[in-house]
């Protein structure tokens, strides 16, 4: 046998099946990748794409103060998208996502930061009272809260806690309940609703996602708006669809638009915004929860 031609033939076969091993997982990957794919799969626009921020690698850590840029940037497209997004001013906002792990409460925290920093006297809610996760976020403690306020076993007052981000407060979900969705669609939540935007600027409510439960759809329809967080990469078509057809069904809920979580930074753009990061109105901290 001719060596040199063996291996020449081995190392063509070996670029042969790569590119289609490439292909083939591709073709069976049916994951939302970037803003295309997502305006293919659903119909409201997108608001704001948020980096993926990894210091895992050296590579990683070299990148981070571009990545952090970016995210800010990101939540200051999405608030001001917000007040232009509807002709109501949207006081009540709902973020939600289609499968768990797509990131929704990590977004909306820092959207409520973001708008706390803008527009000072925001609310931010667990209202997943199956299994909250801000207070962990936020670092204080879980206890009475949303539950226990619409059960009457607490007031409002006392269960709305500061956090550490100036204008920003915190209503933690309560004790666990088992039938939440009767807890939303009470008057006893519009009377709380009502009450609290007599002392806030906006509430923005963390909902359980949408797929396991109907407890987010429930809370869309008290919200004003509704945001739906997609991560790049994990969350796939058939989720997507799924949820769109969940919130389809269900009337008086506004679906505001999308946001991209875990995106694939923008490198054209990367070098503009870490310019320009330091003359940005946020404090930087929201990129870190």
């Amino acid at each position: 046998p001719n060596l040199v031609l063996t291996i020449l033939l081995g190392f063509v076969l070996g670029i042969i099946l790569a590119v289609a091993g490439v292909f083939t997982v591709d073709f069976f990957d049916n994951s939302l990748k970037d803003e295309n794919d997502v305006r293919r799969a659903l119909p409201w626009p997108v608001l704001a794409q948020v980096p993926q921020l990894d210091a895992s690698s050296r590579r990683g850590q070299a990148r981070l103060p571009m990545l952090r840029a970016l995210t800010i940037e990101a939540y200051l497209q999405l608030v001001t998208s917000l007040r232009f997004a509807s002709d109501k001013p949207l006081r009540t906002l709902a973020v939600t996502s289609p499968t768990q792990g797509d990131g929704k409460s990590t977004v909306a925290l820092s959207t409520a930061i973001a708008m706390a920093e803008m527009r000072p006297k925001v609310l931010i809610v667990d209202a997943d009272m199956r299994h909250p996760t801000l207070h962990e976020k936020l670092g204080v403690d879980g206890g009475p809260g949303l539950a226990n306020v619409l059960v009457g076993e607490q007031k409002a007052d006392d269960v709305i806690v500061s956090t550490r981000f100036g204008g920003l407060d915190f209503m933690p979900a309560g004790s666990q309940s088992p039938n939440p969705i009767k807890l939303i669609q009470s008057g006893a939540f519009e009377e709380l609703v009502e009450s609290l935007l007599a002392d806030y600027q906006a509430i923005i409510f963390d909902t359980p996602a949408l797929l396991p439960m109907a407890d987010a759809a429930a809370l869309a329809q008290k919200s004003d708006g509704t945001i739906m967080v997609v991560a790049a990469g994990h969350t796939d078509t058939r989720s997507a669809s799924r949820a769109l057809q969940r919130l389809s069904v269900v009337e008086g809920v506004s679906v505001i638009g999308v946001v991209i979580n875990r995106s694939a930074p923008n490198s054209r753009d990367s070098a503009y915004v870490l310019q320009a990061g330091s003359q940005m109105p946020l404090s930087g901290e929201l990129e870190t929860v």
